[in-house]
């Protein structure tokens, strides 16, 4: 106990057989936390418009887009990663090969929505979580101060 009477706890158990290491989550006033959380930033360049609006962002335009994905667990693998950045970067990159240097306006897979940031940031998590299902918010810039999270 601390001195606020908040009992933490960290304990590490190793499985014999897969050398995974899992840690206990810590317990502080009554909230459990995940222990271990990575992110990775990508960058796309893409040209869009965005439909039923009224005003400047109605008219064709570009963005050099910034994503951040975040992925969330509990457990390390033998070399103590909770997951390899190079193989969530090229997941990404499927994705980017789509949406980069297009209209996102004539993109099949927005299928006539409007491209807004938070629209493109539900997109980019939904098609990474079919194979990374551990991700678990995404983040799209539009500009160095303006974006967008999608989490579920």
């Amino acid at each position: 106990m601390d001195g606020f009477g908040i009992e933490r706890v960290i304990r590490e158990k190793t499985s014999i057989e897969s050398g995974v290491k899992s840690f206990a989550p810590c317990t502080c006033l009554g909230f459990t936390f995940t222990m271990f959380e990575i992110m990775v930033e990508k960058h796309f360049s893409a040209a869009h418009h965005l439909l039923n609006y009224n005003g400047q962002c109605e008219n064709p335009h570009g963005h050099n887009f910034v994503v951040k994905v975040w992925v969330k667990g509990e457990t390390l693998d033998k070399a103590n990663v909770l997951f390899d950045y190079k193989i969530l970067k090229g997941h990404l990159n499927e994705i980017f090969e789509d949406l980069d240097h297009t209209d996102l306006n004539e993109f099949s897979g927005f299928a006539g929505e409007s491209p807004s940031s938070e629209f493109i940031a539900k997109y980019i998590y939904h098609r990474l979580k079919q194979n990374v299902p551990e991700v678990t918010k995404t983040c799209v810039y539009e500009t160095p101060t303006a974006c967008a999270f999608y989490y579920e």
